[in-house]
This record gives C-alpha cells, sequence and structure tokens, in this order.
C-alpha cells in the first residue's frame, strides 16, 4: 500500500460523494488494495485517551468559513477523513463508543448507500461527542462541537473476502465560532484614533445615521398616538359616553336592519311573482271560458240564424 500521504493545494478540496467514498476507498481498504489516492490517515478514535482534539491535533483540516461581512464572529467548518478500527464490547455485536473523556452519542440510524445498479453497498451513521467527565485542562476544549459520520460496508461489499473488514471511514467535521481578526484590528485602530485624535470621523457618521433613525422611529410614534388619540375624539363625538360598546353596538344594528331589509326584498320579489303568476292563470282561465261559450252558445245561435235566413229567402 501507498505509504505517501499528498498534501492539498490551496484552492482543492477533497470532497466525495457517498458512494466513492465506499467505492474506491473503504471497500479498496478492507480488501488490504492500494488507494487511488492517500490522504486519509488512520486513527484510533475510541478507547482511553482518545479525546478528539488530541487525537486530531496532527491532521490536515479542511477549513471553510462563513459569516456575513462585518460581523464579529465566524462560522469556522473543519473536515478531515480518516479511517479506524471498530472494537466490540466483551466480543458482543454492541460497538465501545467511549472516547477518552466522554462517548461519541448516536443521532440517526443507518442510512443506506447504493451504487449505480441500485445495490446495497454500505450504510452511514452519524454521531457527536457529549464530554462526560471534563478533562482538568479545559483549555483543550475549547468551543469545538464535534459530529462524525461513520461508513461502514454492507450488502454486496461483503460478499468477497475482507482481511480488514473491521476497518470503516469518518468524516469528523469541526465546528466553532472564531472572532474575525479584522474586527479586532479595526476596534483596537479605532479605540486609538478616538483617544489620541479626538472623535473619529467614522464614529461620528454612525451616530448621525443612528440619531436619524431614533428622531424618525419618535415621529412615527407621535403620528400613531396623534392617530388614536383623534379616533378617541370622534367616538366620543359621534358615539355618545357609552365608548366602544355603544359602538359595536350600532354597528350590530345596522348589520342586523341591512339584514332584515334584504329579506323583505326578496320576500316581496316572490309575492308580487306569486301574484303575477296568479293573474295569468286568470287570464288562461277567461280566455278557455270564452272560447267554450263561443263554442257551445254562439255557434248554435249563428247556424239557427243562417237557417231561417234560408228559408225565408229560398
Amino acid at each position: 500500500m501507498m505509504t505517501e500521504t499528498l498534501i492539498l493545494p490551496p484552492g482543492f478540496h477533497f470532497t466525495p460523494s457517498d458512494q466513492e467514498l465506499i467505492t474506491f476507498y473503504l471497500s479498496r481498504k478492507a480488501m488490504g488494495l492500494e488507494l487511488p489516492w492517500n490522504p486519509l490517515l488512520e486513527k484510533t478514535i475510541y478507547g482511553e485517551n482518545t479525546d478528539p482534539w488530541d487525537v486530531f491535533s496532527d491532521v490536515q483540516w479542511d477549513t471553510s468559513v462563513t459569516g456575513a461581512e462585518g460581523k464579529e464572529c465566524k462560522n469556522v467548518k473543519s473536515v478531515v477523513y480518516v479511517f479506524t478500527k471498530l472494537s466490540k464490547v466483551n466480543g458482543k455485536t454492541r460497538i465501545a463508543r467511549t472516547a477518552g473523556c466522554g462517548t461519541w452519542d448516536g443521532q440517526t440510524g443507518a442510512r443506506k448507500i447504493y451504487n449505480n445498479s441500485g445495490q446495497l453497498i454500505g450504510q452511514m451513521k452519524m454521531f457527536t461527542f457529549t464530554v462526560k467527565n471534563p478533562p482538568s485542562d479545559g483549555t483543550k476544549q475549547r468551543d469545538h462541537h464535534w459530529i462524525m459520520h461513520e461508513y461502514s460496508l454492507a450488502g454486496v461489499s461483503l460478499n468477497c473476502e475482507l482481511p480488514y473488514k473491521d476497518y470503516v471511514m469518518c468524516r469528523i467535521t469541526r465546528s466553532s465560532k472564531e472572532k474575525s481578526p479584522q474586527q479586532s484590528i479595526s476596534r483596537s485602530v479605532t479605540e486609538e484614533c478616538s483617544s489620541s485624535c479626538g472623535e473619529n470621523p467614522l464614529l461620528s457618521i454612525d451616530n448621525k445615521k443612528r440619531s436619524a433613525a431614533e428622531s424618525q422611529e419618535v415621529t412615527s410614534q407621535k403620528k400613531q398616538k396623534v392617530d388614536s388619540m383623534s379616533l378617541m375624539e370622534w367616538r366620543s363625538t359621534h358615539v355618545g359616553s357609552s365608548g366602544d360598546d355603544n359602538f359595536h353596538g350600532r354597528q350590530t344594528l345596522i348589520m342586523r336592519t341591512q339584514r332584515r331589509c334584504n329579506n323583505y326584498l326578496c320576500r316581496l320579489m316572490i309575492s308580487l311573482m306569486d301574484e303575477s303568476a296568479h293573474i295569468m292563470k286568470m287570464i288562461s282561465l277567461g280566455l278557455i271560458f270564452f272560447w267554450s261559450a263561443r263554442m257551445v252558445i254562439l255557434d248554435p245561435c249563428l247556424i239557427f240564424i243562417w237557417m231561417m235566413n234560408m228559408h225565408l229567402n229560398p
């Protein structure tokens, strides 16, 4: 196997996917084959005297800093990949997770990892380091938050002979908040200038902006107060001495009156429709009666007159 450890040049980052970690690194490590590239160290993470700040004190961290411009604190995140060998408790299936003054506590269950063919090749678990017995030298611990993603083989990756199958790959993440050196330098320079040269023009500009914002806020508060007072005066003038209750009572009465008017109009329209229907019915009955009377009375009379006329004037 390769013994030479390559150092990443500035601007390059080791960010393989979960599938690549299992296929090209952990599987080859378990089979005893040469790795495609060897930036990964082998560390003893579990056991006595294995505090993470001591175990990873000599590794090359891949560090990234995030945070908005102008803020005092920056979020510093450092990542490193290592191999470690798991040891079981008294030969059982349970893994020993004790590490120095604390333990690596599991946060998630096993998340399965598949290859491009859909076959199970490994799994990943997440742990966080919890201090159980704080060390006497608390300065070593600092304010770091430790997270570990542990990758292990599973599925088809276990079908072949693996002389180093007890090994797993760990992605260790160390995060902390640190003060920006530029902020501390600018603060010291500002304090020195203000003490030696009098008022700092930058500070005066900030003070002017702050005073303008405060005056604008006071103006808006006064305007809201005047609006509320005018509303109270209108209510006392138009509503009466009963205040809000009387005002809301009037609103309720108006709404009820409108509802009643609407109901009355609806009933009036329905009644008019009923009346019109009744009138049309009466007209229809009259026409039917007239036609019947004509057929029964008028037509025989006309026939009789015609016959008499024919008889008298042959």
